[in-house]
């Protein structure tokens, strides 16, 4: 856990699923943060459900559940695009009304333990107790000190994995670069710290952002395989 406060930084190793380790780690720091970026997680494609249910699920509700307790008014939470995605069928420009999607029509344990997660946090958005809540979802990061997807992908072609094509390689798929995938985090954010001082002005319930999800792209649909 990294807290921040002002331009110092202080990094606490704890277990997030010991709600004590928490609350003694937000306590440090005074005032208590405004915001926490929520963004820890195993990596995708682990055979180990009872893993993911711990860390993504009991885990971030236990932080949700102290930061509100502690005041803090903003939490972003980084979900998956994948939530929305049965790993089976086909997407073609959907959006944030699409419903969640969970096992058993969830084929990746991984993305239904992110889905119960997203809904997780999006339940706990409590405006009237100055505690606001939204949700990022990307989909496939790539960037600079990947530990994921770049990573695999040269491993694979390393290992002249990457010699074969599955069907046509027509199939578009979008990819959301880091430096995006950041930039979304904070805008996400500024709106909802801004909420939190002024809710009179958001007039129009389409504007806001708190108790929402939001899809983040780079907004180019390019086919997978030309990627990999």
């Amino acid at each position: 856990m990294s807290l921040i406060s002002g331009r110092s930084k202080i990094y606490h190793e704890i277990n997030i699923s010991d709600k004590e380790q928490v609350n003694s780690a937000l306590g440090t720091l005074k005032p208590i943060p405004s915001v926490i970026f929520h963004t820890v997680s195993p990596p995708f494609g682990l055979l180990d459900l009872e893993l993911y249910l711990r860390v993504n699920v009991e885990e971030t509700r236990n932080l949700l559940e102290s930061a509100e307790k502690l005041g803090v008014k903003a939490f972003v939470y980084t979900s998956s695009a994948s939530v929305i995605h049965d790993a089976v069928s086909d997407l073609i420009e959907v959006d944030e009304s699409y419903p969640l999607v969970f096992l058993p029509t969830q084929k990746e344990i991984y993305s239904h333990s992110k889905a119960l997660a997203d809904e997780l946090v999006l339940k706990h958005n409590n405006p009237a107790h100055g505690f606001l809540t939204t949700s990022i979802r990307p989909s496939s990061i790539f960037g600079e000190n990947d530990p994921g997807s770049v990573k695999s992908f040269a491993e694979k072609a390393a290992a002249g994995k990457l010699k074969f094509q599955i069907r046509n390689g027509k199939n578009l798929f979008d990819f959301t670069y880091v430096g995006n995938l950041v930039h979304a985090h904070i805008l996400a954010a500024q709106k909802l710290l801004l909420q939190h001082a002024t809710p009179s002005l958001i007039k129009d319930e389409s504007m806001r952002v708190d108790g929402q999800a939001f899809l983040i792209t780079n907004d180019e649909h390019i086919p997978f395989w030309e990627f990999a």
